[in-house]
């Protein structure tokens, strides 16, 4: 890992962060755009699920193979193999993406839960791209959805979502969070888990790191198994 420098001034970064899953096509589309348009520094993390570790340390778990179904033993030690392995892979993408955007790479590995908003703090000049649990397929038609809020980071989703629609040729679709209090923004609000359903449809996901942070258990948890990456605003 690469060591930050230290500047009077916060750089602009996009903290792109995976789990043990294979990189999905459209995640690696969105860690691109961002860090070309807003970013000077790429870092990436790498999250070791916890859950994962306590369960592959039980004396009972066994692996069942996909295919033939045929059950094996499961070690500690297997899943944290294949955790450093999976770490590298991820590793070697990300510094191809720094490469192309003529970024620094930085990468770190986590270990904890993937739903805790506390693991991965944000700066007030970061967007966090979420890890993606589940390879998705690009809807034919679907735009890059953004969760309002009246603030400056809400301001600052709005443009990010605008960003990658520009970059898609597609539409942003401001989903209110409060009574519509602007010309832009249409409609009444929506509850947060109804967004969940709507999000099925998208692109893209963009919400505030404030709102993230505050937002029930199970809605964070369910952001991680959208078949859309999920953009978090510092």
């Amino acid at each position: 890992m690469s060591t930050r420098p230290t500047t009077d001034r916060p750089k602009r970064r996009v903290m792109a962060a995976a789990s043990s899953n294979k990189l999905d096509d459209l995640w690696v589309e969105v860690v691109q755009c961002l860090c070309a348009t807003h970013a000077e520094e790429l870092w990436g993390l790498y999250i070791e699920d916890v859950n994962a570790l306590r369960s592959a340390a039980l004396p009972f778990t066994k692996e069942v193979g996909w295919i033939s179904g045929a059950v094996r033993s499961f070690e500690l030690t297997d899943l944290e193999r294949h955790f450093e392995q999976q770490a590298a892979r991820i590793r070697k993408s990300l510094m191809s993406m720094a490469s192309l955007a003529g970024r620094e790479l930085f990468f770190e590995v986590v270990r904890g839960n993937l739903y805790d908003p506390a693991l991965l703090p944000l700066g007030e000049t970061d967007l966090l791209v979420l890890p993606q649990l589940v390879r998705g397929a690009r809807p034919p038609s679907g735009g890059v959805m953004v969760l309002d809020e009246d603030s400056p980071s809400g301001e600052k989703a709005r443009e990010v979502a605008q960003s990658l629609a520009s970059a898609w040729h597609t539409n942003v679709s401001i989903v209110p969070r409060k009574p519509a209090r602007a010309e832009h923004v249409r409609g009444e609000p929506i509850p947060l888990m109804t967004v969940l359903d709507q999000a099925e449809l998208v692109r893209a996901l963009v919400m505030t790191a404030d709102l993230y942070s505050k937002a029930p258990f199970e809605f964070r948890r369910r952001l991680a198994w959208l078949p859309c990456p999920v953009i978090i605003v510092g």
